[in-house]
């Protein structure tokens, strides 16, 4: 089994670039089938929490900005854009049951 250690910078660029939920899903099937186990000391755990909303925020800014350029471009086309939007983090989601794992949320 393979045991790694990652430090909290590395959690929180893992967890501000939607490209790397393949990575983190990929992570928890290696989790899960016993290959890798991940080692997470108190003080890692800590870091991420006390980040946790600047992520939170990082994220809805990004997410927002993306989905205000799509609508420019919709309202450029001349087709209408109505919807609601509502943020939802990426580890309440599909990500949910991985950083439960790794972070005992």
């Amino acid at each position: 089994m393979l045991k790694l250690l990652i430090d909290t910078c590395v959690w929180i660029d893992l967890a501000k670039d939607h490209h790397q939920h393949t990575f983190l899903r990929a992570l928890d099937a290696l989790m899960r089938e016993g290959k890798v186990a991940v080692m997470l000391p108190p003080l890692i755990l800590e870091e991420f929490k006390r980040n946790k909303v600047n992520i939170v925020n990082t994220n809805r800014t990004s997410l927002s900005s993306a989905l205000k350029r799509a609508k420019d471009l919709l309202d450029q086309h001349g087709q209408t854009f109505d919807a609601d939007f509502e943020y939802v983090p990426p580890w309440s989601t599909s990500n949910q049951r991985l950083l439960r794992s790794i972070f005992r949320a």
